[in-house]
């Protein structure tokens, strides 16, 4: 069997694990998959889709870390994998960029550190990278997986 014709068989795999783990949800979806090079984005969508999200995406979460397990569980490439649910990953990632931004003012305004509630490490990445260029703040992240935080604070 090629790589390619491994990789539809592992991807082909991992859909109907998705689908398995909605069923058993009671959410009924659809999956439109993307393979990039070494990442393979899996987009759901279906009604009752915030059940799949849960708050903050920690079900979303879950359920990508998961996947990636299936994905790459052969050992021989790995792929990495986004589960997305109708434009999940994207709004969440504006909204961590607004919080980025108004955190930095605060702790310009307070002249102190400010600390943000504990996240995943992609989401502390999306963080750090909308204020590194900041000439008025800088940010480090601080504390034990999986209560990992940033703190922003004055330059």
């Amino acid at each position: 069997m090629s790589t390619e014709e491994n990789i539809s068989a592992t991807i082909e795999e991992a859909e109907n694990y998705l689908t398995t783990i909605a069923n058993h949800m009671d959410v009924e979806i659809e999956i439109e998959t993307t393979v990039d090079e070494k990442r393979v984005y899996f987009d759901l969508s279906g009604e009752k889709i915030a059940i799949l999200i849960g708050k903050r995406g920690k079900t979303l979460n879950a359920i990508q870390y998961l996947t990636q397990l299936c994905i790459n569980k052969e050992g021989r490439k790995f792929h990495s994998v986004i589960v997305d649910a109708e434009g999940y990953r994207n709004r969440r990632e504006e909204t961590l960029k607004e919080l980025a931004e108004k955190m930095a003012s605060k702790a310009i305004r307070i002249d102190g550190k400010v600390a943000l509630e504990p996240m995943p490490a992609y989401e502390r990445k999306i963080i750090h990278s909308s204020l590194q260029k900041s000439d008025e703040v800088d940010t480090y992240s601080d504390g034990v997986e999986p209560h990992r935080y940033i703190v922003i604070q004055p330059k």
